[in-house]
């Protein structure tokens, strides 16, 4: 039965082939949903409407609802009715207000990108795997690239503080309150297990956490995951989510992340986010060819940042277009620290 404040309120519908989705949003977000930024020249401005689009759009997550789920490439990428449908919303508001802007996004056909212009990032729900099985360790996450640095960051999600979701150009830092505390309905009866079981021990030789995310079939990841922990003594970091894995390092939670053939919708929105909340603490990189035809090696291997908008950056995302948007390599790690960065590059790079 429908409460009587609902009864008053107006509807937003959500629709997909198997049920309609309806929540309750307030007046704030249908004056933003159908007149636009309230000033699209102010970060600031722009990017308190996105976090409220972003806040109305993760309920749609938080519904009872019975999923429709496909899968893509293999058998573990999954897509839900509601992935597809945020990033929807996410595309129909950004090219009716914004349409001078460019989109990559993970759930539909994305254009070629154009260099030194404005670029939003999309992934409508990263951790799906999670969000299928109710967990609430998964995110809507999205973020505004352009001049070569980013503008806006939000990482919408059910385990972090309302206020803690949006970072932007020119917000004023503080520290951050959220912490994230891993399910055990996370852990798999597999490679995972060992991880997950080891994370929470004391008796580590150092405080060092190393974060990376890897299917748990990729046998050879698995190997060099555990073969880095063992030489730092380190205390890893596997949660199935790479936004969260990232953001951990705003959250004081871990000091390091890399990913091999990440995907640019899952790295460049939360790497958008510790950038803005702390950009002088963190080396940010990816890793790839000088010469592309030429495997990774101590020869053949440049650095870029992932918030370029320059012909060499936006060349290099045009041509990963035809591998799904992967990058080769993407490190995160501490400035006063490149030791860790360059111990994880040599795992990647041919003698």
């Amino acid at each position: 039965m429908q409460k009587k404040n609902e009864l008053k309120k107006e509807k937003f519908y959500l629709s997909s082939t198997t049920k309609t989705q309806v929540i309750y949003p307030s007046k704030k977000f249908f004056h933003i949903w159908r007149n636009g930024p309230r000033n699209k020249e102010s970060i600031p401005l722009l990017a308190q409407d996105i976090h409220t689009l972003g806040n109305t759009f993760l309920k749609f997550t938080r519904q009872p609802h019975k999923l429709q789920t496909f899968t893509k490439s293999h058998p573990q990428d999954l897509v839900t009715e509601i992935d597809q449908g945020i990033e929807a919303l996410w595309r129909h508001w950004i090219t009716t207000f914004l349409p001078n802007d460019q989109i990559i996004g993970e759930e539909q056909k994305n254009s070629t990108l154009k260099e030194n212009k404005g670029t939003w990032y999309i992934d409508p729900i990263d951790g799906t795997s999670n969000f299928i099985k109710k967990n609430t360790f998964y995110a809507i996450q999205i973020a505004y690239i352009k001049n070569n640095e980013p503008l806006i960051a939000y990482i919408g999600s059910p385990i972090i503080k309302s206020d803690e979701r949006l970072m932007y150009k020119g917000k004023i830092r503080k520290t951050l309150q959220t912490k994230l505390k891993i399910p055990t309905s996370i852990k798999k009866k597999s490679d995972y297990t060992t991880l997950y079981e080891s994370i929470h021990k004391k008796n580590h030789k150092n405080n060092l956490i190393i974060g990376t995310e890897y299917l748990a079939h990729r046998k050879k990841q698995s190997q060099l995951y555990k073969q880095l922990l063992k030489n730092h003594h380190a205390t890893p970091l596997c949660i199935k989510v790479i936004s969260l894995n990232i953001l951990c390092l705003s959250f004081n939670q871990s000091h390091c992340f890399y990913k091999p053939k990440a995907k640019l919708w899952d790295i460049i929105p939360p790497a958008a986010y510790i950038y803005l909340q702390n950009k002088t603490k963190w080396d940010i990189s990816i890793v790839t060819h000088k010469t592309p035809i030429k495997p990774l090696s101590q020869a053949n291997h440049t650095y870029l940042s992932p918030f370029q908008t320059d012909k060499q950056t936006i060349t290099l995302f045009n041509n990963a277009k035809k591998n799904n948007y992967r990058i080769d390599l993407f490190i995160i790690t501490l400035k006063n620290d490149l030791s860790l960065k360059k111990n994880i590059l040599n795992m990647f790079l041919d003698d």
